[in-house]
């Protein structure tokens, strides 16, 4: 049974994950704000999996580097970061919230091609938009692939990864934008 820590616990994604990695795992250290880094990742080190869920500025990539600079010669380790489709461009959000987001991903693509030193695991799931009305990746789905990842042998790691709805993105963009200018009417 692993050592699990997760940010981002107290709602959505990373309630959902809280609650359903805990039938398999120990749930250590259900993290629900990104405050105190350095504090936060003292409470972490002694963990197995840390799961990288709560966006909160650029805390995210700076509680990975933190951590990732604690694990990166202990190959029983596993970060798993929460990026986003924004990440790359991306009409939907705004751009600070994407900078972060491709920060995040800048970080681990440093890490996992450019760390010579590293034997931890590191993942990187970049995610579509979640459980809404509109073509969506279900919780579901997100919680299959990170159990496949933690699943994986310990000299196979999965950097990068794009999970989204089969719908394309300009279409989902453009059923948002319709959305939009019903709501404004009503």
């Amino acid at each position: 049974m692993a050592r699990i820590a997760i940010t981002g616990h107290s709602r959505g994604l990373g309630s959902y994950l809280s609650n359903e990695l805990s039938y398999e795992h120990h749930i250590v250290l259900p993290l629900s704000r990104i405050e105190n880094i350095s504090s936060l990742v003292d409470e972490i080190r002694h963990c197995d999996i840390f799961i990288n869920n709560a966006h909160s500025g650029f805390s995210q990539v700076e509680l990975f580097l933190g951590l990732y600079r604690l694990w990166r010669c202990d190959s029983s380790k596993l970060i798993i970061n929460i990026g986003s489709r924004a990440a790359e461009p991306n009409i939907s959000l705004g751009f600070e919230y994407s900078a972060s987001k491709a920060a995040l991903m800048h970080a681990v693509k440093s890490a996992v091609f450019l760390d010579e030193g590293k034997l931890c695991r590191v993942s990187l799931l970049n995610l579509g938009l979640l459980n809404s009305d509109l073509p969506s990746l279900s919780y579901d789905s997100v919680l299959l692939v990170i159990n496949h990842i933690i699943s994986l042998d310990s000299v196979v790691e999965m950097p990068i990864i794009y999970l989204n709805n089969a719908a394309s993105y300009p279409y989902v963009q453009a059923q948002k934008k319709i959305r939009k200018s019903l709501d404004k009417k009503w």
